[in-house]
């Protein structure tokens, strides 16, 4: 399929694929690396639990004090996790296709970027969709947002046992969030494209 044809379907056509990563965080003298991703799918308005991928990230550096405060992960529960060039074939089966979906997504592609020409997109970010539909809000975070709209309860119950923070809990967070704002946005009819403006991230 050209990439004009696909932009001109309607976005309820398509198959999302939100993805999250979480970090061993920043140091001096030391590039940031991943250390766990998570990915969930959506076809059309819908989003399964079989649907949902999470894996730990194998790194020889330790990980800061104040990341493992953010989302939990200690340099324990990484050991025999795979590299992150062994995560290859799964995150391009879920990924492949599909829009990909983040909230802040500079992150995301910036750690997809180490799979050279990879063959992702086009990307529709969350964070730069609400700050355009809903401007003027005082917090934009992911939480702050499913709670301001009340649609925090069905990410609880589909990822009942990780919390924020959790690589697949956002993913699949992203995911709720973007099906939420095009609904009352009323863009499962209109065409793709005029999703990515709103996005401003087209790959």
């Amino acid at each position: 399929m050209s990439d004009t044809s696909r932009l001109i379907r309607p976005v309820g056509d398509h198959s999302f694929a939100a993805i999250d990563f979480e970090s061993a965080g920043e140091m001096p003298g030391h590039t940031d690396v991943p250390i766990q991703v998570g990915v969930a799918v959506m076809h059309r308005d819908a989003i399964a639990p079989e649907g949902l991928f999470r894996s730990y990230i194998h790194t020889d550096r330790p990980v800061t004090w104040q990341a493992s405060r953010v989302h939990g992960i200690r340099k324990s529960d990484l050991r025999g996790a795979p590299a992150m060039a062994d995560l290859w074939d799964p995150l391009h089966s879920l990924l492949h296709g599909r829009v990909i979906v983040s909230h802040h997504a500079s992150t995301e592609k910036r750690y997809l970027g180490l799979f050279p020409l990879h063959p992702f997109g086009p990307w529709v970010d969350t964070l730069e969709v609400s700050r355009r539909l809903y401007p003027g809000l005082e917090d934009y975070t992911l939480g702050g947002l499913l709670r301001l709209f009340r649609i925090e309860d069905e990410l609880q119950h589909l990822c009942p046992d990780w919390q924020y923070h959790d690589a697949c809990y956002d993913a699949a967070g992203a995911l709720i969030l973007l099906r939420f704002m095009v609904e009352q946005a009323n863009l499962w009819s209109a065409p793709l494209e005029m999703l990515l403006d709103l996005s401003s991230g087209r790959g």
